[in-house]
């Protein structure tokens, strides 16, 4: 249903607000690596002497994926909207291409200048994500929604006394020892480290999209020449391209 444009900017005023104050947020977890990692150290006792120990855990608390979908849903209502209204209040237009392929035609002049601001704290965000330690080989563990490494296993030992014989007793001399102390394996821990950050190739891959994005866009408003307001939705078909599939499934909550 087509809506009067001075109730579209009023709407947009305000959006532009939300969408700064919820990404500005999701943007300081993102700055916060520890809270992308965790670990599951468990211990096992090798002695019928020792007690067990209680494991260790820490949960991820953030993932890559849930961080830039967040931003990506808060991003898409402000391109929307903002969208409906710069449809409306001109007649300049530009179509972005890339490689050949045409995501946005006929966009206008003034939401592209827009777009471009926006998409360049697209890249600066996908810059900021953290990325998986490269000295450990990380898998994906689909239960837990996270990436994790093989289990790394330590013993733990104790130390105990032990009476040592110097010299053997003789008719004329009784044994000398002594006492020694002597390290034993009393049991094993085994800790699994855990980690919500994005793969260096992946991040690799979204940062290349948003640079030919960013420049598409700039191509676009260059090439730009110009309604009533109805509602503009452009916002999917730009992060679909941004994301293409590297996002991880959501986990039913």
């Amino acid at each position: 249903m087509a809506a009067k444009l001075h109730q579209i900017i009023a709407l947009a005023n305000g959006q532009r607000t939300r969408t700064q104050d919820q990404v500005t947020e999701i943007y300081k977890q993102v700055q916060k690596p520890a809270r992308f990692e965790g670990l599951l150290r468990t211990y096992d006792s090798q002695r019928e002497d020792e007690h067990d120990l209680p494991p260790e855990q820490k949960n991820v608390q953030a993932l890559w994926g849930s961080c830039l979908a967040d931003a990506v849903k808060c991003w898409s209502k402000l391109i929307n909207i903002t969208a409906t209204q710069d449809y409306a209040n001109c007649q300049a237009l530009g179509t972005i291409r890339i490689d050949g392929t045409t995501l946005l035609a006929d966009v206008p002049v003034t939401h592209l200048l827009f777009l471009e601001k926006h998409v360049t704290d697209v890249r600066t965000f996908v810059r900021a994500l953290p990325v998986l330690d490269p000295a450990e080989t990380w898998t994906q563990d689909s239960n837990r929604g996270c990436y994790i490494t093989e289990p790394q296993r330590k013993v733990r030992t104790r130390k105990v006394e032990k009476v040592v014989v110097l010299y053997d007793a003789t008719p004329e001399h009784p044994a000398q020892t002594t006492m020694v102390s002597e390290d034993i394996v009393v049991g094993e821990w085994k800790t699994i480290l855990m980690s919500g950050k994005i793969p260096a190739e992946t991040k690799a891959k979204l940062l290349d999209r948003v640079e030919k994005l960013v420049e598409g866009v700039k191509l676009a408003r260059e090439e730009a020449n110009q309604t009533q307001a109805m509602n503009v939705e452009i916002a999917r078909p730009l992060f679909d391209y941004i994301v293409d599939g590297t996002l991880p499934p959501s986990k039913t909550k």
